[in-house]
């Protein structure tokens, strides 16, 4: 795991994100953490709800399932 510090670019990279997928409620959360996943051109987030993740262009949305399965063979 890399730590993900916030800056002025994450940001103004949550704000865009929240206004072009017009983000509301709890979402906007998820919304900074992959603005932080963007701006530090990380392409991949390890989560269980990839559902609220694979809105956002240019990252892909990974279930731990899906890693733990494939380990396992």
């Amino acid at each position: 795991m890399r730590f993900l510090p916030e800056s002025e670019t994450t940001y103004r990279e949550w704000r865009k994100l929240v206004l072009l997928y017009d983000i509301q409620g709890a979402q906007v959360h998820d919304a900074r953490l992959a603005a932080a996943v963007l701006v530090n051109a990380v392409d991949c987030i390890l989560t269980f709800n990839t559902a609220d993740f694979n809105r956002y262009h240019g990252l892909l949305a990974i279930h731990p399932k899906t890693i733990i399965g494939s380990a396992q063979t």
